[in-house]
């Protein structure tokens, strides 16, 4: 092979294996089976700055993924602080928003009005990353880890009741909606809106639920 070729087909290698480096490695837990590790930084309103899963060991966790766009989210922090304190010391709420500046800008800001305005003290972490990595494409979506570190259920939480978590903590069986129906559901990915990165604006249709009726923190 002349060196001219062999140079081109090195330049060839290296650029496929840079495109392959650069793409998300979607690792999305599985209800049944261990967590998906992980660790975030820069945490608010927690003891600690860094937290990874073993921090919660011995605990039910409730991961919940949320968007400053997402009104339900945002309405349903009360509600998680009401769980929070009436379970506390055997439950774990913690809140991962997404912060990408291009769709979802201020996030930190809505977090810290939240608490500001209200007896709201659930941790956060602001980590983009993670929804790419554990293949969220809608909001609310919370991950129901056991206190041994399996993932038992992934939901919206729409209904999620004190009497559901305290049948969870006796060791019961309790059922959860799941996150979508995906027949019935119209996707709308919070990582990558409808039409890429060039659209202005979009809409996506999916069934009315009352309870994504609610105005949240401005």
């Amino acid at each position: 092979m002349k060196t001219h070729q062999a140079i081109l087909l090195l330049i060839f290698l290296l650029g496929n294996n840079l495109e392959t480096q650069s793409q998300p490695i979607v690792s999305k837990p599985e209800v049944g089976k261990p967590m998906k590790a992980f660790t975030f930084n820069n945490v608010r309103n927690y003891k600690k700055s860094q937290v990874c899963l073993e921090d919660f060991k011995g605990k039910w966790l409730f991961l919940e993924m949320w968007t400053a766009t997402c009104r339900a989210c945002i309405a349903a922090f009360p509600k998680s602080q009401k769980f929070q304190d009436e379970f506390s010391g055997r439950i774990e709420f913690f809140l991962v928003g997404l912060n990408t500046v291009r769709h979802n800008k201020g996030i930190e800001k809505v977090y810290d009005n939240a608490v500001k305005n209200t007896q709201f003290r659930i941790p956060t972490a602001f980590d983009s990353l993670v929804f790419t990595a554990w293949d969220v494409s809608a909001v609310p979506t919370i991950f129901i880890v056991d206190p041994q570190g399996t993932l038992r259920f992934i939901t919206n939480g729409y209904d999620l009741t004190a009497e559901k978590i305290r049948d969870l903590i006796k060791g019961k069986e309790v059922s959860f909606l799941p996150m979508y129906d995906d027949e019935e559901h119209a996707k709308y990915n919070v990582v990558q809106p409808l039409g890429g990165d060039n659209v202005i604006s979009c809409s996506a249709l999916s069934h009315w639920k009352e309870e994504e009726i609610s105005s949240g923190y401005g």
